[in-house]
């Protein structure tokens, strides 16, 4: 099961022949939040 977050989305993107996980949300700027290995992007969820 994958966790989510009121009010953003998760989708896979295509990337030079890969799939890579995004998710998007909220109001701003954008940021790019790259979490370490073997972590998941659940780690920036506090």
């Amino acid at each position: 099961m994958i966790a989510t977050l009121e009010g953003f989305t998760q989708q896979m993107v295509p990337v030079n022949g890969i799939k890579i996980n995004a998710v998007t949300g909220g109001s701003g700027p954008p940021i790019l939040l790259l979490h370490g290995w073997p972590e998941t992007w659940w780690e920036w969820h506090h």
